[in-house]
């Protein structure tokens, strides 16, 4: 009944002398780079291709500056260490430098099962090779962020792990997730004795997400918090696994602004689908995604006006458009217009 799972257990990489110690990373893209989404990032808005420490230092000082600024760095009346606050922001869709790991092979299978269009691909990192990889202590991990970003690359080898405390927010996330958080160079090399991969095969991924719902790895049983729980009910989850269908299979920079947009780094999607809207105005996805990502940056009236002319292409998915454009309603304090756009919804899908 298993047989795909047990398919790539066996293929597992078993990097190191002691595979007990490794840890798991899937990615529903084979063609993605090892690399976290900080980093990504930064080098994908910089003329130059050299990413220096003082580049990554700086961007995470700026993260945390306005994090703690709107209260986020104290919890339960403890102050959250400079990395502890990244984690949490990490877990609730920010783009930081830590990559999310997992001790569980079969927890990284499910990430990396998405997208059945295209391979997928399953990273090992062995932690248990002190000269290549280094376990950040509970004292150094209290450190200000500069001091780890910076001793990455001078007194420490270049990749270190982390595991969080289980105190915060995000915790039950974290525990039923097996999270790890892994700190390395800006592009990882492959290299059998620290780091591996596999190839998930497109045509497997279907049967391979059956399996393991089968055995309680899913949506559900991976997102154990109120945020997460919301994720699997709500928009994103629901319309782009099921719902939209597009034909822009030669828009590569369509295609930018959608992997954006499953990254949760709204900014760049959003720049990316206006300056689509620019160049050609009669596509409707642009406005659809374009009203999803301005509602999960607050940009409510641009939300509102995206979903509206959605709205306009009248062979269009409607349900969707009434309800992105409810919510811009229900936000922007109009809510008789709100209850309008849900009736209206409801009345194409009565089950919704």
């Amino acid at each position: 009944m298993l047989d795909t799972i047990q398919k790539y257990l066996k293929g597992l990489p078993k990097t190191g002398l002691q595979p007990e110690f490794n840890v798991y990373r899937g990615q529903s893209d084979s063609n993605w780079e090892l690399r976290s989404s900080a980093t990504r990032c930064l080098l994908d808005t910089q003329f130059d291709a050299n990413l220096l420490p003082i580049d990554l230092i700086s961007y995470h000082r700026d993260i945390l500056i306005k994090a703690r600024m709107e209260g986020f760095g104290i919890e339960q009346g403890r102050n959250l260490s400079d990395i502890q606050l990244l984690a949490e922001l990490q877990h609730f869709g920010a783009s930081t430098g830590l990559l999310d790991f997992s001790w569980n092979p079969l927890i990284a299978m499910w990430f990396a099962s998405f997208d059945d269009s295209k391979h997928g691909k399953l990273f090992s990192i062995n932690t248990n090779n002190p000269g290549y990889v280094y376990r950040l202590s509970e004292d150094e991990a209290n450190q200000d962020i500069s001091n780890i970003f910076s001793q990455q690359t001078t007194t420490r080898p270049s990749i270190s792990f982390w595991e969080p405390t289980l105190r915060s927010e995000a915790k039950n996330r974290m525990l039923v997730q097996s999270s790890v958080f892994v700190i390395g160079p800006p592009k990882f090399t492959k290299n059998d004795d620290i780091v591996s991969e596999i190839t998930i095969e497109q045509e497997d991924k279907e049967k391979l997400r059956r399996e393991l719902d089968f055995i309680n790895i899913n949506e559900k049983s991976l997102y154990k918090d109120i945020f997460g729980f919301a994720q699997t009910q709500g928009t994103v989850s629901k319309f782009t696994e099921h719902s939209i269908k597009f034909d822009h299979s030669d828009d590569s920079k369509f295609r930018q602004g959608i992997i954006y947009y499953q990254q949760c780094d709204f900014h760049s999607a959003v720049s990316i689908f206006d300056s689509l809207i620019e160049s050609d105005s009669n596509k409707p996805d642009y406005y659809l995604y374009n009203g999803f990502a301005n509602l999960y940056l607050e940009y409510y009236i641009q939300a509102f006006q995206n979903f509206d002319k959605y709205l306009s292409f009248k062979e269009q998915n409607q349900f969707l458009g009434y309800h992105g454009r409810s919510v811009a309603n229900f936000y922007l304090g109009d809510l008789e217009e709100a209850i309008r756009n849900c009736d209206r919804a409801i009345e194409i899908k009565p089950n919704s």
